[in-house]
């Protein structure tokens, strides 16, 4: 159900510093990294991430509400429009 999650970062070398520690006993590995996230995946899916760090799409600081973000897996385009529809 869930497809991925998402945590903000003002510090992205040091939040990806961080995760990499933490994640790593959990059986996840950083997948790719560039200027604004870092992507986190199982080490035997690499290509289905899990987990991002990233910065803020505002850029303002990271905060528990800005950059946070949890998405569902969903297999078809109208569940998304029901999914907005409803909300």
């Amino acid at each position: 159900m869930i497809g991925y999650a998402m945590v903000g970062a003002s510090d992205l070398q040091r939040s990806t510093a961080f995760y990499d520690a933490l994640l790593a006993p959990l059986g996840l590995e950083k997948v790719e990294l560039d200027a604004v996230y870092t992507a986190y995946a199982p080490k035997t899916a690499p290509g289905d991430v899990e987990f991002y760090v990233t910065t803020p799409f505002d850029q303002n600081a990271a905060t528990a509400g800005n950059g946070s973000m949890v998405a569902f897996k969903v297999d078809q385009r109208r569940s998304v429009d029901l999914f907005h529809q409803i909300g």
